[in-house]
């Protein structure tokens, strides 16, 4: 793979960073973590009910529905009360020292003239929907925390399928930067959480993520203080792009009782 970098402008003025990211109580922790570290100059926020609409206004109603369906499994299994208490983080929007949007869609022309405007030198996503070009040109150096290891697991679920398929060794995320071909920029960095027996794919994706968070502070740092970022082109994959779609009701017994046979056997 061919190497090569970016790197910041001048060593002299502070770094300006832009975040967008839905309104997920994981990406609160990422705000909190990098407003306690670096300079924030605008914050982006589209909320999973904006993300909602917009699929039905687009008239993506499998898409809806199974978001729907996943958002109200996550919430009878605790998934979501779990998460929001692993990321247990407080944060006043009403008085952040930044400017704040809440787009219907992240790709809006207002989110364009809007980053313009504020002209962060690094702009951070998470969590949004699928970024336009329009976005990407004006928001200088985009990079992503997805919630893969690519260029094998791409889209959404990534965690859960990894495991679903048996491939532990790719259960991680990847920060890259965005690129036209969803989840197909240029990668800078990849974590890995320890695997325990008792752990379910919304655990690792928790623990992942904080190594994330803290693999991306560390890089912004040595951004900041004008060292180069590496980027690493990413290899072709045959694999397919995962939706919330490919996981169904089926795909999910399936996977509970393949792992209740691992449990017994390990016993």
């Amino acid at each position: 793979m061919d190497n090569f970098f970016i790197r910041k402008s001048s060593k002299e003025e502070p770094l300006k960073i832009a975040v967008l990211c839905c309104d997920d109580p994981n990406n609160f922790y990422l705000i909190h973590q990098l407003q306690q570290h670096f300079k924030i100059v605008g914050l982006i926020i589209e909320t999973s009910n904006n993300q909602m609409n917009w699929l039905k206004m687009k008239k993506r109603y499998k898409l809806w529905l199974y978001r729907f369906y996943h958002g109200k499994r996550r919430r009878l299994s605790g998934e979501s009360a779990f998460r929001k208490q692993f990321f247990s983080t407080e944060l006043d929007f009403e008085n952040m020292d930044f400017p704040i949007e809440y787009p219907l869609n992240i790709n809006d022309k207002s989110n364009a003239t809007f980053l313009k405007k504020i002209k962060p030198d690094l702009t951070v996503c998470c969590g949004t929907m699928y970024i336009g070009k329009r976005l990407t040109a004006a928001s200088n150096c985009l990079i992503n925390l997805h919630g893969g290891i690519l260029p094998e697991y791409k889209g959404n679920q990534c965690t859960f399928f990894a495991l679903y398929e048996k491939n532990y060794d790719k259960v991680g995320m990847t920060l890259h930067l965005v690129a036209a071909k969803l989840d197909g920029g240029d990668m800078i960095a990849q974590v890995k959480p320890e695997i325990l027996p008792t752990d379910n794919d919304e655990m690792l994706y928790c623990k992942t993520f904080k190594l994330c968070v803290e693999k991306l502070l560390s890089i912004i740092k040595r951004f900041e203080n004008g060292e180069k970022i590496i980027l690493i082109k990413q290899e072709e994959s045959d694999k397919k792009t995962f939706s919330h779609c490919d996981r169904t009701p089926l795909v999910e017994m399936k996977w509970f009782f393949d792992r209740c046979k691992q449990q017994k056997s390990s016993r």
